[in-house]
């Protein structure tokens, strides 16, 4: 189920793009995925912090890219 919905969303994407949209798609970075063991274990309470900090530190990175893209 997760694969066919996944396919659907990069087809949307690719459509989109191909209309011209700037768009930026943000998924769990590697931090996060090495802390979580794959996404498996993010609520382990003993790595519910590292993955939260490795989301915000994401974050911020994702937000200054998605700002110099709206300002562009």
């Amino acid at each position: 189920m997760h694969d066919i919905m996944a396919a659907q969303v990069v087809a949307e994407l690719k459509e989109r793009r191909q209309e011209g949209s700037q768009l930026e798609l943000i998924e769990p970075g590697p931090e996060f995925i090495e802390i979580t063991d794959g996404g498996r274990d993010y609520m382990v309470r003993s790595r519910i912090q590292a993955a939260f900090d490795a989301g915000l530190h994401q974050a911020v990175q994702a937000a200054q890219r998605i700002s110099e893209m709206w300002t562009a």
